[in-house]
């Protein structure tokens, strides 16, 4: 079995403080993003499940988020190991 480390870019709100000018297209033009870092589970068409770690002695997955497919920005895998 392999593991893949990777990295997952999501989309994140953006937040303001004190008064500011909006600018609709400079704002559609800009996204942010947040990096989030695990072992890749399982990904589909809905979701992309990273754990924090993997017990190959009893199979089971330590920790983990499931990040909806739709924020998902890029998926780079990091580092993989053999297990």
């Amino acid at each position: 079995m392999k593991l893949k480390a990777v990295r997952v870019d999501v989309l994140d709100v953006e937040t303001r403080s004190g008064w500011w000018d909006y600018n609709r297209k400079q704002h559609d033009n800009e996204q942010s993003t947040i990096p989030v870092y695990g072992i890749l589970v399982d990904r589909n068409d809905k979701w992309v499940v990273l754990a924090n770690s993997y017990n190959k002695g009893a199979g089971e997955w330590l920790g983990g988020v499931s990040i909806p497919a739709g924020i998902v920005k890029r998926i780079r895998v990091v580092e993989v190991t053999d297990v």
